[in-house]
């Protein structure tokens, strides 16, 4: 119980140390980066824009801020902004992945190794994965559909158990036509989210109606799908 307790801090003191690297000491870093946040949710666009540039002079290598910019840009209707922000942030996030990736490479002991792994697993792989997502919803509202689908597998390959990326990757799918891809991604989603906990369908923002709503998606599809072969069926047997 204590060897797993002390191994439990060990890997919360290097998420702190990522935490770090993510967002420097600096205090005034910290003050803008809030503002922005705040100006974000009351609805002040510009003046969000102004805090996390802010942020980015005082703090080029926090991912956070360059989110929170394309955050800002995406409600102003600058979509291309907004995605050369997120494209910053995923930046960003690759070379700190690299730099753990070294460290882990330096490691001495077989538990620094999977200290590391556990930071590139638990926290770099989600921070893409959510850059990724946001990618996604972007390309997706631009009607770049192939580049959305691409988003969203990126944002599955890093973090293959978000759910949300999941189920949007099902919903775009089927608003292409691919329609034996959308099942195969709704069927994935809903066997995925009923074996997950309560706290990773919050994380996710999934709910049961999201649930029974891509039950009834993968009906409607398959059953759509195979007329649809019934009729190609009938159509070049009457042709012959």
């Amino acid at each position: 119980m204590q060897a797993g307790l002390f191994s439990y801090v060990r890997k919360a003191s290097f998420l702190a140390i990522l935490l770090l690297y993510s967002c420097s000491h600096n205090y005034t870093l910290k003050f803008y980066m809030e503002r922005g946040s705040l100006n974000l949710k009351n609805g002040k666009y510009e003046s969000a824009v102004a805090d996390f540039r802010e942020a980015l002079i005082l703090g080029e290598n926090s991912h956070l801020a360059h989110q929170g910019l394309a955050d800002a840009y995406a409600k102003m209707g600058q979509t291309e902004k907004a995605i050369e922000s997120l494209l910053d942030a995923g930046e960003v996030v690759k070379k700190q992945g690299e730099e753990i990736s070294r460290q882990a490479r330096l490691a001495r002991s077989i538990e620094e190794r999977e200290n590391y792994r556990f930071l590139l697993e638990e926290r770099v792989g989600p921070f893409h994965s959510t850059i990724y997502m946001q990618l996604g919803k972007l390309y997706g509202d631009s009607d770049n559909h192939a580049k959305a689908v691409i988003a969203y597998e990126l944002a599955l390959h890093y973090q293959e158990g978000n759910l949300r990326a999941r189920l949007e990757l099902a919903k775009l799918l089927e608003r292409k036509r691919d329609v034996e891809a959308a099942i195969k991604e709704y069927r994935l989603f809903v066997k995925n989210a009923q074996k997950a906990t309560t706290e990773d369908k919050a994380i996710f923002e999934i709910t049961n109606a999201d649930i029974e709503i891509a039950r009834r998606h993968i009906e409607k599809l398959v059953l759509g799908h195979v007329d649809g072969i019934k009729e190609e069926g009938s159509g070049n047997g009457g042709g012959e």
